[in-house]
């Protein structure tokens, strides 16, 4: 009797081996996304729960978190329960735009998938519906959700509009819950314009089919491109919409994470060169190293020409700090600053005040955050 269930369980111990074998040790979607078969460090998650104690302790928009840095690397491995539903766990949003860590055994899919299959996919067409949401979010158009430029070699003045042009766009679905929940996603996209326009192109869909009502599902919004828990692997055409299903409020919280994702991996030097102006950035095979450093941007790197052994030495806790970032006169916010700054941009705003704040967000990130080098 045992060795025929030692006989039946062998297919399935094989797979599950080998998928862990495979998984990449730090892939571009491992910055922060804690999960149970993955060894993996929380960085995004922790460095979220940071955020929002150094915020309980000082409610004012002048607060200064430098001083939690050091505490990232014992806390990041410490694996904390992240509860769902909470900001901590809606950080990990662009690593994970489907949802597919939900359920623990889809975490070997997961590691499977980021490891060859998003290129494969990419022979279907480089959009939303033809790749997938996951894939062209860590491959194709969307890299900017990661600080990343979407091809190699671009001028980082092109990344960093459409970095700011989406803090806007995720602003305004976080702040305002009627944000684009009265027409189609094909509709929102179509009309974006001024410093909106740079995300038409990566957010178009190859078909209006999802962004009109079907038998088997309603039609898509933008609050449902936040919402999203997805089946299939390589697609993103058939998903379930959990904001109508399941939680009202996931589109706000997933919208907040993507700002807040953003801007940490910003902070990983495998993203974004932060080096001083009389430094040479790094060439996109490195070599990176794991170290918070608060410098402006020289350069955006692309993970089209980067490899999983490269690009993943610096999404790991820093092994140090650059001095810099505890300066009172600091050009560049550290990264716990700059989430918590997020946060209170976006926990403090009302309808009497939304438009304000939103131009004081991006301002702050294009000033602080996201300045480049010159």
């Amino acid at each position: 009797m045992e060795k025929l269930e030692m006989k039946k369980l062998l297919p399935s111990l094989l797979v599950i081996s080998t998928g862990l074998l495979f998984l990449p040790a730090a892939h571009a979607s491992e910055i922060g996304s804690g999960s149970i078969v993955k060894k993996t460090h929380d960085l995004h998650e922790t460095i979220t729960r940071l955020a929002e104690t150094c915020l309980a302790e000082n409610t004012e928009i002048d607060l200064d978190c430098a001083r939690y840095l050091e505490q990232v690397k014992d806390r990041s491995k410490t694996k904390a329960t992240t509860r769902r539903g909470s900001l901590a766990h809606a950080s990990r949003w662009p690593d994970d735009p489907t949802r597919k860590l939900h359920k623990d055994f889809r975490n070997l899919s997961f590691g499977l998938k980021m490891l060859g299959g998003c290129r494969q996919s990419f022979r279907y067409g480089q959009n939303i519906d033809d790749a997938g949401l996951q894939c062209v979010s860590h491959f194709g158009k969307l890299q900017f959700l990661h600080a990343q430029s979407s091809v190699p070699n671009r001028d980082s003045t092109e990344t960093r509009k459409e970095i700011l042009a989406w803090a806007r766009l995720a602003f305004r679905v976080a702040t305002n819950p009627e944000y684009g929940a009265n027409e189609s996603y094909c509709d929102t996209v179509h009309g974006l314009s001024g410093d909106l326009e740079v995300l038409k192109g990566p957010l178009s869909l190859s078909s209006r089919r999802s962004c009109e009502s079907q038998r088997s599902a309603p039609r898509w919004t933008i609050r449902s491109f936040f919402s999203l828990q997805c089946g299939k692997e390589f697609s993103s055409a058939r998903c379930r919409d959990l904001s109508i299903s399941a939680d009202k409020n996931i589109a706000r919280r997933a919208a907040t994470g993507s700002i807040l994702h953003m801007v940490q991996d910003s902070y990983s030097q495998s993203h974004a060169a932060r080096v001083a102006q009389d430094e040479e950035a790094p060439a996109p095979t490195g070599p990176f190293e794991a170290v918070f450093a608060c410098k402006p941007i020289k350069k955006f790197y692309s993970y089209g020409n980067q490899t999983s052994a490269t690009h993943g030495v610096a999404d790991v806790p820093p092994k140090k700090s650059d001095p810099g970032c505890t300066a009172p006169n600091r050009s560049v916010h550290d990264v716990i600053t700059a989430s918590a700054k997020v946060i209170w941009f976006v926990t403090n705003t009302t309808g009497a005040n939304r438009g304000q704040m939103e131009d004081k967000l991006v301002r702050y990130l294009e000033d602080r955050v996201f300045n480049l080098s010159k």
